[in-house]
């Protein structure tokens, strides 16, 4: 997936306090924490009007998968910085240092620490010398990243720091993401945290961020929640860990990480000191004026520790800044299951066979697609209860498309157009791994365009082939657009209401890049609404720039993208993340593959090339109706598209046998349950089991407390978005998890499961701000008097039989313990309701 030119930063991703001068193999690197302590005073000259307190962060951080493997990274350098930072920082009672991502410090913890370094390594975290930051497997990306994935690996993490040593991260440190998603301060909130630190935000915004002192603020990821969600943000500045690229530099290395120099100015004599020697008070004086310097400078930017910006930044305010599977056998909360079974021999007639095997295919001669052709002549309707398409035959392209429920017909049309990209440095910018830069506009690629329709019972399929001339004998893309025929007795309102397209890609010619683009009549005004990692949607209005401007018009589509007019939306559903925009009026395009080559040093040294020869297959849901029927659906659409049941075919006999359910658990027979339809269960788990390296071992040797599982109930809705599906709703925990036995307790948790929140104190932040939208903490309605089936809590809430709004929480977690449970499998999965 690409990211956006002005997001991109050309430093490597870097490690603090490294000291790599001279070696060959990296796997000889040796972590060195200063013996000087974090907090270095540096007192400036006689005119100068005080001094000025520096925090060094001696910290790590890793990729956790780049251009290696976790093994390779494992081999060649992470296991070596836990294993030497820990010998540094016994060296000294005045070294600290951070840690952040947790897989590789688990391996390390796993296989490669000896019983007396994880001994120094607790009595280091007891004296808060050692310290985790994120606490997740990774310092996940912003752009692109799922909700549920983004919540599963902090929940791994914290959960493994928390059995183990007995901590919590309340800090982040994302400072390598590209871009800030309004998503995480919302995600970190909830975790616990206190404070959260971004880096890589565009170039424009940073720079106007600290010539108005806005690189420090309270962060309100959405305009649903309350103060209690709020987190305290630190931007870094725009020189981050390097200096500006044309400041020249010695022979000799200066504070160096991975080749690029610290500090903006270098010394009188323009010469480093030779930090090839160990960090000492005396290496370090000839570099404290420069630094005094440089520091003095970036404090401009903020305010000071006493008068915090009082600012509070909510993600509408700038809209342009920012599986595994299971069979899933709880009683009540499983899709529902339909067995169905299948012919041994060819059917007599059409009336004695299933409607798997009902299915007449009309093929349609290909046509020339020629714009000066008239078209809109011979006009072919399919239709279902919803829609009703038409194609023109003339073209064999999509005319238009008529919600059936309100007669409003859209003109609809699409096409597969490619970017032509750059592949030679000195002839101008490139598209890569991390760059999206164009020539110019994109170029419609087909000629011609056959089609075949398959008319069944249950779905109708058409097929539109595309090919690059006239004469080919092979189609370079396909669609495949289907439209399902719900039968009476099934409620089917959500699948009636969904045009599902699949698209076959690939393999591309050298240096394009493809998409696929609707060309529709509505006004829309370029203005296009996408998703934050399948949380909230958000308000992107084009903009024209001075360079690259169809690339910083782009923007991550994780789940849900949409353009509308007055009346009318057309909605596009994802099963994974792509690039989409609006380039022109009435028009969303959806960047589908890539296939890029250039001569980049830097790209051809870690082969980010992207040289991708593959064929790639992308699904979509397609919406059109009103803005009332299309909020009131895509949310729960998307979350189907992403979780889709599993197809299998399986052997059942008509009497299964039962194995015997271990000792202490019963079997519960349950009604099927259904939420309100703004509510989502967004993962049932068991927690607090040791975790494991090895994934397999950790499946048949763990040892989980069947008596407890957690409970994410998610509400789907923001504040105003519905007039309805956005309000609280009732719900009963004990009707809902009665197929997994009967509870006898019931907690309220952090987004992670480690905290209690009624033990869970974060920072709170006095900023002037507008009255909120939703309920304040002191106003949420409690209900001592209900009762709730759960035995005694520790403390009264509402949820366990009263309201659930989004207004409070965005996502509610419970810990439940039960005196009797069914046996659940052992791993976090995501449930999804009843689609």
């Amino acid at each position: 997936m690409f990211v956006f030119q002005e997001q991109i930063e050309e430093n490597l991703p870097l490690f603090n306090a490294r000291y790599d001068e001279a070696i060959t193999d990296s796997r000889e690197a040796h972590h060195f924490v200063p013996d000087t302590p974090g907090k270095i005073k540096i007192t400036l000259g006689k005119d100068e009007p005080g001094t000025i307190q520096t925090f060094v962060i001696p910290h790590s951080h890793m990729d956790v998968g780049w251009v290696y493997t976790v093994q390779e990274s494992m081999q060649a350098y992470a296991a070596n910085v836990y294993t030497t930072v820990t010998e540094e920082l016994l060296k000294g009672r005045q070294r600290k240092f951070i840690a952040v991502e947790q897989e590789f410090f688990r391996l390390w913890w796993d296989s490669v620490a000896t019983d007396t370094q994880k001994l120094q390594v607790r009595n280091l975290l007891k004296e808060g010398r050692l310290e985790f930051i994120i606490g997740g497997q990774v310092m996940h990306d912003e752009a692109v990243t799922e909700l549920d994935d983004q919540i599963l690996q902090l929940t791994e993490g914290h959960g493994f720091l928390y059995e183990t040593f007995g901590v919590r991260p309340q800090y982040s440190w994302h400072v390598d993401p590209f871009g800030a998603s309004a998503t995480t301060p919302v995600v970190f909130a909830l975790a616990g945290f206190n404070a959260h630190l971004i880096s890589r935000i565009d170039y424009d915004l940073k720079d106007d961020m600290q010539q108005n002192k806005k690189l420090q603020f309270v962060w309100r990821g959405s305009p649903s929640l309350g103060q209690q969600q709020d987190i305290f943000t630190h931007t870094m500045d725009q020189f981050s860990y390097c200096t500006p690229s044309y400041l020249p530099f010695s022979n000799r290395s200066g504070f160096y990480w991975n080749g690029v120099a610290l500090f903006p100015s270098p010394p009188e004599d323009g010469i480093y000191p030779n930090m090839s020697l160990p960090v000492s008070s005396d290496s370090l004086h000839l570099y404290a004026k420069t630094m005094a310097d440089n520091i003095k400078e970036r404090a401009a930017w903020f305010r000071t520790n006493h008068v915090l910006w009082p600012w509070i930044l909510k993600s509408s305010e700038s809209t342009s800044s920012y599986d595994l599977y299971i069979l899933v056998t709880s009683s009540g909360l499983s899709y529902r299951r339909y067995r169905i079974m299948l012919e041994t021999s060819p059917c007599s007639n059409e009336s004695d066979c299933l409607p798997t095997y009902v299915g007449r295919v009309v093929k349609f001669d290909r046509q020339i697609v020629n714009k000066s052709k008239k078209q809109g002549v011979r006009l072919l309707p399919v239709m279902n209860e919803c829609y009703t398409l038409r194609l023109d035959q003339d073209t064999n392209l999509l005319n238009s498309i008529t919600d059936r429920d309100t007669g409003r017909t859209v003109k609809a049309t699409q096409d597969f157009l490619e970017y032509h990209a750059n592949g030679d440095v000195q002839q101008g910018p490139i598209s890569d791994n991390y760059i999206f830069t164009s020539n110019g506009p994109a170029v419609s690629v087909s000629k011609a365009v056959g089609m075949e329709i398959v008319i069944g019972k249950l779905v109708t399929e058409i097929r539109q082939h595309f090919y690059r001339k006239e004469t080919d004998k092979d189609y370079s893309y396909v669609v495949y657009t289907r439209l399902y025929n719900v039968p009476a007795e099934y409620d089917g309102k959500m699948l009636c209401h969904r045009l599902e397209q699949e698209y076959k890609v690939g393999p591309l010619e050298l240096n394009r890049e493809a998409v696929l683009r609707t060309y529709t009549d509505l006004k829309n005004e370029k203005t296009i609404f996408t998703d934050n990692n399948g949380y909230q949607v958000l308000k992107r209005q084009y903009k024209a720039y001075m360079n690259n401007t169809v690339a910083r018009n782009y923007y991550p589509l994780v789940r849900t993208a949409y353009i509308e007019d007055d009346s009318t939306r057309i909605v596009l559903l994802s099963e994974r993340s792509h690039g989409v925009s609006s380039q022109d009026n009435g028009q969303v395009e959806v960047m589908l593959h890539r296939r890029l080559w250039n001569n980049q040093e830097w790209n051809l040294g870690y082969n980010l090339t992207l040289n991708d020869t593959s064929v790639v297959r992308p699904v979509f849901w397609l919406m059109l109706g009103s803005k009332p029927v299309t909020s009131a659906l895509y949310p729960r659409s998307g979350l189907a598209l992403e979780h889709r049941p599993v197809v299998m075919l399986l052997d059942i006999p008509e009497k299964p046998s039962v194995k015997s359910w271990p000792e202490g658990h019963s079997r519960v027979h349950a009604e099927p349950v259904s939420l309100p339809p703004n509510l989502h269960i967004q993962s049932l788990s068991i927690p607090g089991w040791r975790y494991s390296s090895n994934h397999s071992e950790q499946l048949r040797d763990i040892q989980q407390d069947f008596d407890r599982v957690l409970l994410r109930i998610m509400h789907l809705y923001e504040v105003e978005e519905d007039p309805v599906l956005s309000l609280p709703a009732a719900i009963n925990l004990k009707d809902l998890l009665s197929g997994l036995g009967t509870v006898a307790s019931v907690e309220e948790r952090s987004l992670t499961g480690t905290w209690d929140l009624s033990e869970l104190n974060r920072w709170k932040w006095r900023t002037s701000q507008k009255e909120d939208k939703g309920l304040r903490t002191d106003q949420r309605v409690d209900s001592p008097g209900r009762s709730t089936g759960f035995g005694q809590l520790k403390n009264r809430y509402p949820c366990c039989c009263g309201e659930l709004g989004r207004d409070t929480f965005f996502l509610t977690v419970f810990l439940l313990r039960y005196f009797t449970r069914t046996r659940i499998t052992p791993y976090s999965f995501p449930v999804t309701d009843e689609y």
